[in-house]
């Protein structure tokens, strides 16, 4: 049998995953952390996660996808396109040299919380999409390239998150908002 501190410590790492996947507000994480804090029953700590996700269950699987998934895309003297309706993985590797990869998040799936690319591109390009709403953060190191981020910057609480850092050597990355439809007349 797992001691009352044990139990403790897996009523927060539930509380703090169902918030960062927008199972409940900060309020009512702040609510939950104070008892969990200063329960000293182990029927207290049972009840006060109850109602809520497992991170380990195959609902948790179901509802938000695998969150050790992972994907490589290499652009090696060649092109690669990700557009429309796709699942992108939790983590997202690009390699490019002397090619190009376009990643336009308009129509994907994305998972709750944070989605990573890391980055390495040489004597290439890389033009991430992201749609309204999508928070990205944004890093790197470019050495006889450039990276840039033409969004708006404004940070949206609660929305999914792309982080995206890696390396551009001779090369560019660029993040753009998604393409506006054109209207037809």
């Amino acid at each position: 049998m797992e001691s009352i501190e044990e139990l403790r410590e897996k009523t927060v790492k539930k509380l703090e995953y169902n918030y960062a996947h927008g199972e409940i507000s900060l309020d009512e994480l702040e609510k939950r952390m104070e008892k969990a804090v200063n329960a000293n029953q182990r029927e207290d700590l049972e009840v006060l996660a109850s109602d809520l996700i497992n991170p380990q269950s195959e609902q948790s699987r179901e509802v938000y996808g695998d969150d050790e998934s992972e994907e490589t895309i290499v652009g090696f003297l060649s092109g690669i396109n990700r557009k429309g309706k796709w699942k992108p993985a939790r983590r997202i590797k690009v390699l490019v040299f002397m090619g190009g990869v376009d990643l336009d998040f308009a129509m994907a799936d994305l998972l709750p919380g944070t989605t990573e690319i890391e980055f390495f591109c040489a004597m290439g390009g890389i033009d991430i999409r992201v749609p309204e709403g999508i928070n990205v953060d944004l890093s790197g190191l470019p050495l006889l390239g450039g990276i840039e981020n033409k969004l708006s910057g404004e940070f949206h609480p609660g929305n999914p998150t792309i982080k995206v850092h890696g390396t551009v050597i001779m090369g560019g990355l660029d993040v753009k908002p998604s393409k506006k439809k054109k209207k037809k007349r």
